[in-house]
C-alpha cells in the first residue's frame, strides 16, 4: 500500500495491489512492508490510468459524480477492454471498451454530457508522446 494522505492518527491509503483506497487507523492498521514483499519485487495487480482524451469534473460535482457513476457501471465486475495510448506523468492513458461494443466508455462519458473533449493542445501533446498517434486523434475529435 501507499500512504497518499496522513492526518492525526490515520492515514488515506492506496492499494495498489487493486486500486482501493481507503482511510485507516494508523495504531491498528498500518505496519511496515518488508522488504522482499515490495512493488520493486513485486509489481502492483492495479495499474492507475486516466481516461484519455476527456476532462471530467472532480466527485464533489454532480457531473463528475455521474460520471464515476457511468464508468463503473459497465466495469464493476465485468469484462473491460482498454487500449493503452501512451505514459503521462506515470499514469496510463487509455480508452476503456465494453466487449462487443465499438463506442468507448470515453466517448459515452462525453456524449452523455458527462464530460467534456479536452482541448487540441493537451491531445497534441499527448499524441507527441505516441509512437501512433491516430488513434488518440480520431478519439478526441
Amino acid at each position: 500500500a501507499t500512504v497518499l494522505e496522513r492526518k492525526p492518527g490515520k492515514a488515506k491509503v492506496l492499494f495498489v495491489n487493486h486500486g482501493n483506497v481507503a482511510t485507516l487507523p494508523v495504531a491498528t492498521h498500518l505496519r511496515p512492508l518488508d522488504v522482499i514483499l515490495g512493488t520493486n519485487r513485486i509489481p502492483p495487480v492495479a495499474k492507475e490510468a486516466a481516461l484519455a482524451a476527456i476532462k471530467t469534473r472532480g466527485l464533489d460535482d454532480d457531473d463528475g459524480l455521474g460520471a464515476a457513476r457511468l464508468l463503473q457501471t459497465p466495469a464493476w465486475r465485468k469484462e473491460v477492454l482498454y487500449r493503452v495510448f501512451c505514459q503521462n506523468e506515470g499514469k496510463l492513458v487509455v480508452a476503456l471498451n465494453q466487449p462487443g461494443n465499438p463506442v468507448s466508455i470515453n466517448e459515452q462519458i462525453v456524449s452523455d454530457g458527462l464530460a467534456r473533449v479536452s482541448k487540441a493542445n493537451e491531445v497534441e501533446a499527448l499524441c507527441a508522446k505516441m509512437i501512433h498517434s491516430d488513434n488518440l486523434s480520431s478519439l478526441a475529435n
